[in-house]
């Protein structure tokens, strides 16, 4: 995984609304509450979460597909750095 236990993940806070462009690292929040995934965007607008931990990703090689309307998916920012405390 990206980031375990007790380490710190620095992440720029989106606007309301602010749309996401390029693939990579996110702070979520969901169904499953706040959590830091990879996200790719798709031609249609749709957004797939992709776990870096093995354990937790699907048998397709991704979590799930997003609709990119979907209002239980929210994207809350964009993750530029952690710090580790191991």
């Amino acid at each position: 995984p990206y980031i375990s236990n007790n380490d710190y993940a620095l992440f720029t806070k989106f606007k309301k609304d602010e749309d996401i462009l390029i693939d990579g690292r996110y702070i979520i929040n969901s169904s499953q509450g706040a959590q830091i995934k990879k996200l790719q965007i798709l031609r249609n607008g749709n957004i797939r979460v992709i776990s870096e931990n093995p354990a937790f990703t699907g048998i397709n090689g991704y979590d799930e597909e997003v609709q990119k309307d979907d209002k239980t998916f929210e994207i809350l920012g964009n993750v530029c750095g952690r710090i580790l405390r191991s």
